[in-house]
This record gives structure tokens, C-alpha cells and sequence, in this order.
């Protein structure tokens, strides 16, 4: 059993039954949201598939960005091209918004770029290899980089995900490979001889509640946060502008919690 954030998983009773398909995973897989409650008592959640999700979308207003978070292990990498095609099927018709697709595992992430002409989509999706930063002591930060590994696979976005407190000071750790993707990425956009006219767009950090932390990914020049808590952004207690406002240009930030699913600040 495990448990994240405000939702809850329970397993499958009969772990000999095959699992396949939201439906049957909505049948045998009890997410649930806590409802708030003395005690607190769990409600039935809704599991969209990816083409409600893109349905619901679509009527989001000021929605800029979707990311979708490919997790898919290296032993299912022949799978890639098949999912990549599942994916494109739910934007089918196209969509007003960018369209990401953050992918962890690096073979399944060679796969999917390489599927691209064969599937077809009325979406031009965008690629990042979305590294994570192991547990333990880190000594070399910059072997983790998100912009080293979007120059390696020619994708046009970056993203790495904040350490847990597995890690040796964690956010130390994370803060020394955001120092050295915002400079590599600076000078790589800058380089007309290194990047031979591509262009990284978007540095995207993942996933910070705290507004110290937040702060100081927007003063080092990240281009977009994923959070849960847009609110604590705004500082609202001391009556001062959102911490984000400061940021030149503008900066995307993306919520798991909230509807728009990403606000946009300018300075």
C-alpha cells in the first residue's frame, strides 16, 4: 500500500488478475481523496484517461502548457512507439496550448523521439529526458544536468525534479544543478556554432511547495515550476506581490491542484 499527498491506493484483492485499462483499474484500485471531516472520510475520485484530461483542457482558460509525465520502465521500451501513438490519438484534433511530454527513462525516451514520423498527430510534441537526482551523497551535481541531456537528444525542454531528503542536502544538491543548467543553458541558446540553430525553450523544475525555494529557482532564471501550492507563491500574509513577479520576461508555474494548471507571471 502506498499513499501520496491527499490521495490514497489500495491494491488489487486478487493479485492473480490481470490488470488492463482504466476501467478495470478504476474497478480493482481504490483511489480515493480524504474529505475533510472529524474524522476525515474518504470519497470516491474520479481517474480521467488522457483524453478527458485533454477534453477538459481545452475549456481551461489562460492554460499555456501540459506536460505529461511518461512512465514507462526500459523493459517496455518496444512499447514506446504504441504509447507514444495512444498519446497523440488523445490530442487528436489539436489543442491551443504547448504540449510536453516528460520522460524519465532514457531508452524509452531514444524510442519515442525515434516513433515520431511514424505516428500521427495533429500535435507537435516537445521532449525532455526528465532526470532525477538519486538518494544518498551527490558529489558531481552537474552529472544530473537537465540541459546537458537536452542538448544530448535535441529537445527543445529541460526538467529535473527536486531530491527527497534521501538525499544529503537535498535542496543544496538541486540548487548546485539549477546554477549549472541555467549558465549551460544560457550560453548553449547564445552559441550559434554549438547549437547550429536549435534552441532550448523552457528550464522546468519539479516539484517545490516551499516559497524560499521557489524564490531562488526564479532569481537563478528557471522558466517554469511545477507545485502544488500556486498560494504560497503569492505571499499573501505580508501583502507583497507574488514571489514570482520579479521574474524577467515570464515564467510558467504548474499546479497539480488546480484546474488552470498553469498561472503566468510578468514582470
Amino acid at each position: 500500500m502506498c499513499k501520496s499527498g491527499p490521495y490514497r491506493y489500495r491494491w488489487c484483492t486478487n493479485v492473480d488478475a490481470p490488470i488492463r485499462g482504466c476501467s478495470t483499474r478504476r474497478e480493482h484500485f481504490g483511489y480515493q481523496r480524504v474529505v475533510d471531516g472529524d474524522p476525515p472520510e474518504p470519497a470516491d475520485l474520479h481517474i480521467p484517461t488522457l483524453a478527458e484530461l485533454v477534453s477538459a483542457a481545452r475549456g481551461w482558460e489562460g492554460l499555456h502548457h501540459l506536460i505529461v509525465d511518461v512512465k514507462m520502465p526500459a523493459d517496455d521500451a518496444d512499447k514506446a512507439p504504441a504509447m507514444l501513438q495512444a498519446i497523440a490519438d488523445a490530442f487528436a484534433g489539436g489543442v491551443p496550448f504547448d504540449v510536453t511530454l516528460l520522460v524519465p527513462d532514457e531508452t524509452v525516451l531514444k524510442v519515442m523521439r525515434n516513433a515520431v514520423g511514424a505516428v500521427t498527430s495533429s500535435v507537435p510534441f516537445a521532449f525532455s529526458w526528465d532526470r532525477e537526482i538519486p538518494a544518498g551523497i551527490v558529489i558531481n551535481p552537474e552529472k544530473f544536468s537537465a540541459i546537458d541531456g537536452a542538448i544530448r537528444y535535441g529537445n527543445t525542454v529541460a526538467s529535473v525534479g527536486r531530491p527527497t531528503i534521501a538525499t544529503l542536502a537535498p535542496f543544496d544538491v538541486y540548487e548546485d544543478v539549477m546554477r549549472y543548467d541555467v549558465k549551460r543553458w544560457e550560453a548553449f541558446n547564445l552559441n550559434p556554432r554549438v547549437n547550429q540553430g536549435r534552441q532550448i525553450d523552457r528550464l522546468i523544475a519539479w516539484t517545490l511547495n516551499d516559497p524560499a525555494e521557489m524564490a531562488e529557482l526564479v532569481r537563478l532564471g528557471v522558466s517554469g515550476i511545477i507545485t502544488d501550492d500556486v498560494p504560497a507563491l503569492q505571499d499573501r500574509r505580508r501583502g507583497r506581490r507574488p514571489a514570482l513577479a520579479a521574474v524577467k520576461g515570464q515564467l510558467l508555474v504548474y499546479s497539480r491542484n488546480y484546474p488552470g494548471i498553469c498561472r503566468e507571471y510578468h514582470e
